[in-house]
């Protein structure tokens, strides 16, 4: 008797586990127990078991970065803070200065229209007569001030672009000394760096001692931006370089003595013209493990070309990269 009553006891167990199957509202699982062909109940049994691992993954993958513990601090903007004051960056529109177009014709370089159109000319004969277009835009659309500046010997790239005696007319900055206000030429508190850029050749960066960085106001710029541009001899224009048939300059405000983002953040001046140019600092704060990603290894300076060290930043550990590979 008693092992009857196991036996229906047994029975009634899995009795109720089909009518679950049956009713749960769980898809697929009532499609595995009323179906009647064998195939098509292993078919759906296969559909299930996937759906169930894909959701114990999901449950796995957010449970773990749930417990990572990253927090990330909206930006805070920092008013009436004292904050240093950022470096500024002037590169001239016009990559040669007329010095340098007359330095070209003394050692009987190419100017860089010249150097545009024969190695246009060079490449057509090359793939374009012989039905290689796409070969010959993929040269044609290198041809650029960059390629231009390879081509030229080593070390004589610096004298045809704009120096900075040339570009800075006069610089002078003004800043606090206790309730005074003192005004004083940017080289008696600051420091000109050059960098050489792709498109601009010459650029001149301005950071400011940082014994008075937190109490600068103002900089007051004015800077020598090219005679008018004459239509008919532009030497250095290239068309795939809009700015390059252009005079003016691009002003970048970035980080104290970090390295500048001309092609992102470059504010393009007109010749004769007033610009002002209003800050405001910006602190972006992030938490260290477990609660953030944020670490106390990270680099202070990055090495430069010019025997001289930047400011860490991302574009510039980028473009450090980029010159020592």
């Amino acid at each position: 008797m008693a092992g009857r009553q196991e036996k229906d006891e047994s029975l009634s167990y899995k009795q109720e586990f089909l009518r679950f199957c049956q009713t749960t509202t769980i898809r697929g699982v009532s499609r595995i127990v009323n179906s009647r062909n064998k195939g098509i109940r292993s078919l759906w049994l296969t559909f299930v078991i996937c759906l169930y691992i894909g959701l114990f993954t999901c449950m796995i993958l957010l449970a773990s970065q749930y417990f990572d513990y990253d927090v990330i601090h909206p930006p805070r903007v920092l008013r009436d803070t004292p904050s240093p004051f950022p470096s500024l960056t002037l590169c001239n529109l016009r990559p040669l200065s007329p010095p340098g177009m007359k330095r070209i014709r003394q050692l009987q370089f190419r100017d860089p229209r010249d150097f545009a159109k024969n190695l246009n000319e060079f490449a057509a004969g090359l793939y374009f007569y012989r039905n290689r277009s796409h070969d010959y835009e993929l040269v044609s659309s290198a041809i650029s001030m960059g390629g231009y500046l390879e081509s030229l010997p080593k070390g004589s790239s610096y004298s045809l672009g704009h120096l900075q005696n040339e570009t800075v007319i006069q610089c002078m900055v003004l800043y606090l000394e206790g309730s005074s206000r003192i005004i004083e030429p940017c080289e008696k508190v600051g420091r000109w760096r050059h960098f050489f850029h792709a498109l601009y050749l010459n650029c001149h960066s301005f950071d400011i001692d940082p014994s008075i960085s937190r109490r600068v106001l103002t900089i007051e710029l004015f800077s020598y931006l090219n005679e008018r541009h004459d239509e008919v001899e532009c030497h250095d224009c290239f068309a795939s370089e809009i700015k390059s048939q252009l005079s003016g300059a691009v002003v970048v405000v970035h980080t104290a003595s970090t390295y500048p983002d001309v092609n992102q953040e470059g504010i393009n001046l007109q010749p004769g013209t007033l610009t002002e140019i209003k800050i405001k600092a910006i602190e972006n704060i992030q938490k260290e493990p477990p609660y953030g990603r944020c670490t106390r290894d990270t680099p202070t300076e990055i090495p430069g070309h010019d025997n001289m060290s930047y400011a860490y930043s991302e574009y510039g550990c980028r473009m450090y990269t980029i010159q020592v590979g």
